[in-house]
């Protein structure tokens, strides 16, 4: 079984499709859900964390 990246799951989504949503609650397009999943790993790499290592994020409910 071939392990899955989010950016690998999120490459094949048409980018204007919402990809998360709540009521009452901003929504997300996968194009916008990308972006972050870029963003978060270039922000992880310049601070020295790679493929394989471990972390953890807390962070407040929502995209």
């Amino acid at each position: 079984m071939t392990a899955d990246t989010v950016v690998r799951l999120l490459s094949g989504k048409h980018s204007t499709y919402q990809a998360i949503g709540a009521p009452g609650g901003r929504s997300l397009s996968y194009g916008g859900l990308a972006t972050l999943t870029r963003d978060a790993r270039t922000t992880l790499a310049a601070s020295g964390i790679g493929r394989g290592d471990r972390v953890a994020i807390v962070l407040p409910n929502g995209p």
